[in-house]
């Protein structure tokens, strides 16, 4: 399972680029890339996958660890910060429940995820591999 921090829809700006100090183009090819061995790697596992898309609007990168929660300024940037480690738990819990103890998960296989941090969870239904000729 992969579970990931979605980057923005809109286009990285010219001082984004800049920071970078790589040519849009090949940021852009990199991405493609990226994300192209991302599929291929979900798609040939032996007993299928998942990828859990968090929305980036609500959710950072920092977020996949307790730092942001332990310096929250005010009760309420915890409650936030704790809910979204919360489904990030709940997401792995259901992988491991699903693939370790073969119970099934009705939260990996949900069409429109009803958790506000969640923008999309795909399925990937396991590598079919050529059989090998007696």
């Amino acid at each position: 399972m992969l579970i990931l921090h979605d980057p923005p829809t809109r286009p990285l700006t010219d001082e984004q680029v800049a920071q970078t100090k790589m040519p849009r183009q090949d940021i852009e090819a990199l991405v493609k890339r990226l994300v192209a061995d991302q599929e291929a790697a979900l798609r040939n596992t032996g007993r299928g996958s998942h990828r859990v898309r968090l929305r980036s609007e609500k959710v950072s990168h920092m977020d996949f660890s307790d730092l942001p929660l332990l310096g929250a300024h005010d009760r309420s940037e915890a409650e936030r910060r704790a809910a979204i480690l919360a489904t990030v738990r709940s997401y792995v819990l259901a992988f491991f429940d699903q693939y370790l103890r073969g119970l099934n998960s009705e939260l990996l296989i949900e069409t429109a995820p009803t958790n506000e941090f969640v923008d999309t969870i795909e399925t990937f239904q396991p590598a079919k591999f050529p059989c090998p000729k007696q």
